[in-house]
């Protein structure tokens, strides 16, 4: 979400170049506007909830674990 937010908001900037989420950065002038905005919209929340599931399905599992030690 934030690279798409630091894309969208420096589209307008000359010879921007937009960054890409793996850290990479793409050509000058091959931003797309309506990808960047179905990223920062759609995907990343989605993304965001993926995450918090795999962090607490994590501390699930070591709980149980610790139980089965106890």
């Amino acid at each position: 979400m934030d690279v798409a937010a630091h894309n969208v908001a420096n589209m307008s900037t000359d010879a921007f170049a937009p960054l890409r989420a793996d850290g990479t950065q793409g050509t000058v002038g091959s931003l797309d506007l309506v990808d960047e905005l179905v990223q920062a919209t759609m995907l990343a929340p989605i993304a965001y909830k993926a995450n918090a599931t795999v962090a607490r399905t994590a501390a699930d599992m070591q709980r149980a674990l610790l139980d089965i030690r106890a």
